[in-house]
């Protein structure tokens, strides 16, 4: 395992732990979930389920990250192409939608949330390559060092609108309740 690898596993896997956690356990989280989801033009019958589902892929995408790396990269990159493709095509229609990624943010999304999915990724394809394609080997740097790297990473990600809050002259618009 190299410090890439590692560091690319624990981002992830908090990225998609905060992701499920925001949506389940946070006060309002669920229910603001599901309009999120009905408003990319899921039909009302179907919100829950599709709901549930994306949750259990998150939490199965941590649970394999840990278990079967590789595996869990591929899952990943799967539902971060969905996100992607769903994200676009709401965009496309003129659709303004709360993501609602990360927690009770109403800011909708843009361009730049499919920049954030892409290097999310970009996360998972290079853990992958690190993982298939080179020869295992101890981690040079000290593990503490790859987790720090991982936990800064997953952390600035699900941050990612505030970020280009921070970095862009006009703020986030708002949806209207």
């Amino acid at each position: 395992m190299t410090t890439l690898e590692m560091s690319c596993r624990l981002a992830l896997a908090l990225v998609f732990l905060i992701a499920a956690t925001s949506k389940t356990v946070r006060r309002g989280g669920w229910d603001g979930f599901a309009r999120a989801i009905q408003g990319f033009g899921i039909p009302k019958r179907r919100v829950v389920v599709v709901a549930a589902g994306v949750v259990a892929v998150e939490v199965s995408i941590m649970v394999l990250l840990a278990l079967l790396p590789a595996i869990g990269y591929l899952v990943a990159l799967f539902l971060l192409s969905g996100f992607t493709a769903v994200i676009t095509r709401a965009l496309r229609h003129g659709r303004s939608v709360a993501c609602r990624c990360f927690g009770a943010s109403e800011t909708p999304i843009s361009r730049s949330t499919v920049v954030r999915n892409a290097v999310l990724a970009v996360l998972a394809v290079a853990g992958l390559i690190c993982r298939c394609m080179m020869p295992p080997a101890p981690i040079i740097s000290p593990p503490w060092l790859a987790a720090l790297i991982g936990l800064i990473a997953g952390l600035l990600l699900t941050r990612w609108d505030d970020l280009t809050f921070l970095f862009t002259s006009r703020p986030p618009q708002q949806l209207s309740r």
